[in-house]
């Protein structure tokens, strides 16, 4: 959703994948991993952190990072900087700030922005790994960490789930940076924090290749990732990435004047949203 509105190069990255199930283990204590925030130019967004082979990518939005003039072929930067801010918190009794400086023209220019045409969906590649030991990595040229060195939790690859493999009717989590919730005047929110919103795989748009949450999105969600929760047994969930959140579904309401014949019409959020699968991801990171 749209709102107008160095250090060493190397770091750790914690691989928490659950042995066999290439998933998170449960969310409660390390939930401020699971997305990080982004601004660019007027807009702010969501995103997460994968790895896939040798490389560590930022996953988003297309339209986080993107904006085009309505002939949907020539797509622009919101702006030449993005800033991408969340936290470390496994094991740790306090966050710890997570802060990334890009530049958006040098990495794009260099290949290393990537995006579908046809899906709202695009990839930022800001880390190689060392290929004896993928735990160690090196900031790409264009990728700037400005906060303190600390790990850093990823997502694996075997920890998303393509879209032949869900089910309609499975539980599902959506992690965000919602920006248009709440007022100013009361702080009711750390809008430095993420939020967590549980919902379920309500259906599968086959036309478009999209799928349909019972899950409200705000401005400011889009780029988010969404969870499937699987259960292994009364006490132990996990969790692996299905989808990244990229539209809220509207309500309409039509009010006719019939005497004058004004016509006005509300919209307002219908509870459902819409989610891109991880299929275009995995395209792109293999390509």
């Amino acid at each position: 959703m749209r709102k107008a509105g160095s250090l060493s190069l190397k770091i750790l990255l914690t691989l928490t994948a659950t042995s066999g199930h290439g998933a998170f283990p449960p969310i409660p204590g390390s939930y401020t991993d699971l997305a990080f925030s982004v601004n660019i130019g007027p807009t702010t967004g969501s995103c997460f952190v994968l790895q896939a082979s040798n490389s560590v990518y930022l996953a988003t939005a297309r339209h986080v990072l993107f904006f085009d003039q309505g002939e949907r072929t020539n797509w622009h930067l919101w702006s030449t900087q993005a800033v991408v801010k969340g936290f470390f918190a496994r094991g740790a009794t306090e966050p710890t700030p997570r802060v990334m400086e890009l530049d958006m023209a040098d990495l794009l220019a260099r290949g290393e922005v990537r995006f579908s045409y046809t899906h709202d969906l695009a990839v930022v590649r800001i880390e190689d790994c060392n290929p004896t030991n993928t735990s160690l990595v090196k900031a790409l040229k264009g990728v700037k960490f400005t906060s303190p060195e600390t790990a850093l939790d990823i997502w694996p690859v075997n920890g998303l789930r393509k879209l032949k493999e869900l089910v309609v009717g499975s539980d599902v989590v959506s992690v965000g940076f919602p920006s248009d919730i709440g007022l100013e005047e009361i702080p009711q929110i750390d809008r430095t924090m993420p939020l967590l919103r549980k919902g379920i795989l309500a259906g599968v748009n086959q036309k478009q290749g999209t799928l349909i949450l019972d899950s409200p999105v705000y401005g400011g969600d889009s780029g988010g990732p969404v969870l499937l929760r699987e259960t292994d047994n009364l006490t132990f969930s996990t969790y692996h990435i299905i989808g990244i959140q990229t539209q809220w579904v509207p309500f309409k309401e039509t009010w006719n004047n019939l005497r004058f014949g004004y016509v006005n019409q509300n919209l307002a959020n219908s509870g459902y949203s819409v989610a891109e699968p991880m299929d275009s991801i995995l395209e792109m990171i293999w390509k």
